[in-house]
């Protein structure tokens, strides 16, 4: 017997060894039809798969707050297509309701985090299929909003000083601590006490994006920036003990009020990336300390600057022969 579980086949693989493990502890039962759980515990069961395999999951946090205040604990076979809707179209009024945004037209104002709500959604039922919970994605033919497509911003050695004089305590050390490593957020505010070793002088950074350990030098920088910071609890990163769950929005209070224009926290590791290759390190060595698998993803990140342009064609200027010495070179008869 077939049955269509999901959309790949990695959810089909997980939805096999559920199976499998019922059908040895005596627990599966052939076309029994399972009586649907609710959102609720959906959204629970999913917040611990997301802590053991997304570095990310604080912001799923937020999420499911949004989430279960919208759809509460409806039964799965509930959740309609037409729902999901009504969510992305609540979730756009509620943005288009903030103060700051009253001065806009609606088409321009940014709809990305609903789109980021939307693919957690999405992600979310995939892994109820994948785990025999429901048979269909209610998010399937929803339509993200368009996004504008951003460029990558290389910060200026000014635009981190005024930036820097614009955060809180908290917020400073952790864009220090990402300009001076090149560490994603979730790396850096995930970072516990364990794997930083200030003997031998390395970060051990284990959960990373690509699945592979990789160790990342302490400059004095970061050591000084480490040493002074509270040792409370098993985190480097916290407030009054309790991990930093987050820092974006202090981020983007930072860098409006520091006047600098667009700037992501992503933006920070491509500054770090491109800061070192205009200081003369090769490609081979960036992209081992940012953790990267191929050295092409590490030339997206290493942004010339205009300085390194000028001084890149001013250097031809010391090999070749100037116009003026041709000019003045007498013609053979």
């Amino acid at each position: 017997m077939r049955k269509m579980v999901g959309p790949s086949k990695r959810m089909a693989e997980q939805a096999l060894a559920v199976q499998t493990a019922e059908i040895l502890q005596g627990r599966y039962r052939l076309n029994e039809k399972k009586k649907p759980i609710g959102f609720r515990e959906l959204t629970d069961q999913y917040m611990e798969h997301a802590k053991t395999t997304k570095l990310s999951w604080q912001r799923d946090c937020d999420f499911m707050k949004r989430f279960n205040a919208f759809f509460k604990d409806r039964p799965l076979d509930h959740i309609t297509t037409e729902l999901v809707e009504k969510y992305k179209t609540h979730r756009r009024n509620e943005v288009l309701g903030r103060g700051k945004y009253a001065d806009r037209d609606p088409r321009d104002v940014p709809m990305a985090t609903i789109n980021r709500e939307l693919s957690c959604l999405r992600r979310i039922f995939n892994l109820a299929i994948a785990w025999g919970k429901m048979e269909k994605n209610p998010v399937k033919g929803v339509r993200f909003f368009r996004e504008e497509m951003l460029p990558e911003r290389v910060l200026t050695d000014e635009e981190i000083r005024v930036l820097l004089l614009c955060c809180n305590t908290v917020t400073a050390d952790v864009v220090q601590f990402a300009l001076n490593t090149g560490m994603r957020r979730g790396e850096i505010l995930g970072l516990r006490w364990d794997q930083v070793d200030l003997l031998t002088g390395y970060i051990t950074v284990t959960r990373t994006k690509s699945g592979k350990q990789r160790k990342i030098p302490i400059n004095d920088t970061v050591r000084d920036l480490l040493e002074r910071q509270p040792r409370q609890g098993m985190f480097v990163f916290h407030r009054n003990g309790k991990p930093a769950k987050s820092v974006r929005t202090d981020f983007e209070k930072s860098v409006r009020r520091a006047a600098i224009g667009h700037c992501r926290f992503h933006d920070l590791r491509h500054t770090f990336a491109t800061r070192l290759v205009l200081r003369g390190v090769s490609l081979p060595v960036v992209k081992e300390l940012l953790g990267h698998s191929t050295i092409t993803t590490t030339m997206r990140y290493a942004h010339p600057t205009p300085e390194s342009k000028k001084i890149a064609v001013a250097l031809l200027e010391r090999s070749v022969v100037s116009c003026e010495e041709l000019l003045t070179r007498a013609i053979p008869a």
